[in-house]
C-alpha cells in the first residue's frame, strides 16, 4: 500500500438532506489524503476501481477524485475514456454492478491482480503499476487506497 485515506459524510446528514448528492465531499477528502500519502495525483493512475453501489457514482467519483473537473465526468465516460484501452480504465472487471456487491472487497482483489498481471488478458490494464480503489458506504462515507507495484 502506498496511501490510504478515509472521510465521513459531509455534512453528516441523510441523502435527502445533501445540498447536492452528486458532489461526494467525503470521497474528495479521502482521495486527497490517500493521494498525498502515496505522492500521486489522479493523472498518475493506470487504473481506477470505484465501488459503485449506484451507476451514477462512477461519474461522481471521477469528479471527486480529480480525474476530471466537476460536470465533466459524464462526458469523460461517454467518450469512452474509462474503457480498458482508453485514458483511465475504470472497473475493468465490470465493477460491483457486474460482479456482485461485496462492499468493495472485490475491487481490492482486482487491484492486486491487476498489479500482478494475474487477470484474464481481455481485462488486463497494460503496464499497470498504480491503482486506486475508492469505496463508499452509508451514503457518502468514503475510503481510498492507492496500491503500487514495486518496479525496483
Amino acid at each position: 500500500m502506498s496511501g490510504i485515506g478515509e472521510a465521513h459524510g459531509y455534512p453528516p446528514t441523510s441523502l435527502t438532506q445533501k445540498p447536492d448528492m452528486a458532489v461526494v465531499r467525503s470521497l474528495q477528502l479521502a482521495g486527497a489524503k490517500a493521494f498525498a500519502m502515496a505522492d500521486v495525483s489522479a493523472k498518475d493512475l493506470d487504473c481506477l476501481l470505484i465501488h459503485e453501489g449506484f451507476s451514477w457514482y462512477v461519474i461522481a467519483g471521477l469528479e471527486a477524485l480529480g480525474v476530471v473537473k466537476p460536470g465533466e465526468g459524464g462526458p469523460f465516460a461517454a467518450e469512452g475514456s474509462i474503457r480498458l484501452d482508453a485514458t483511465l480504465p475504470v472497473n475493468p472487471s465490470g465493477g460491483a454492478l457486474s460482479e456482485g456487491h461485496v462492499s468493495g472487497m472485490n475491487h481490492l482483489i482486482e487491484a492486486v491482480r491487476q498489479l500482478r498481471g494475474e487477470v484474464p488478458p481481455e481485462r488486463q490494464v497494460p503496464g499497470c503499476s498504480t491503482v486506486a480503489v475508492a469505496t463508499e458506504g452509508n451514503f457518502f462515507d468514503a475510503s481510498v487506497v492507492v496500491l503500487r507495484r514495486d518496479t525496483a
